[in-house]
């Protein structure tokens, strides 16, 4: 976080952009963004509209099982979608491995501007970001 910023921002969950319709569904970050100082609290009318956004967003979720070799492409600004808990195999050569990529354009679709400006997330100074791509436990190094 740049030094004087706040830990915090406000974001729609829905929002028009130059006629380009967004969705967040956030309600994680909300949840804990609450707790931090200085964020104000919801009001009655928000508290409603975030229940109800839950509510509709489990009454319409669709489970799509994953198989080996699946590949799933999701725009994260217009589809909502989570993970539901799973239990893990138990033997090595049957744990889950899933590899998870945001990628970037230069021609993406216009977003509200706090979603721009955290598209990229946070940085943090000497830690350089990788992902492990071997399978084998004994190969990702912690």
């Amino acid at each position: 976080m740049p030094p004087g910023q706040s830990p915090w921002y406000r974001l729609p969950i829905f929002a028009f952009e130059q006629g380009h319709f967004s969705a967040k569904g956030i309600s994680s970050h909300i949840m804990k963004g609450l707790s931090l100082p200085g964020v104000p609290l919801l009001t009655e009318k928000q508290k409603e509209a975030f229940a109800l956004f839950r509510a509709l967003a489990n009454e319409l979720a669709l489970d799509i099982p994953f198989q080996q070799g699946d590949l799933q492409i999701l725009n994260n600004h217009v589809m909502l979608h989570s993970r539901r808990p799973y239990e893990d195999w138990p033997q090595p050569e049957r744990k889950r491995h899933l590899l998870r990529i945001w990628l970037r354009s230069a021609r993406v679709r216009p977003v509200p501007a706090p979603v721009r400006e955290n598209l990229l997330g946070i940085k943090v100074e000497g830690f350089m970001a990788r992902a492990p791509l071997k399978t084998e436990p004994d190969s990702i190094a912690a």
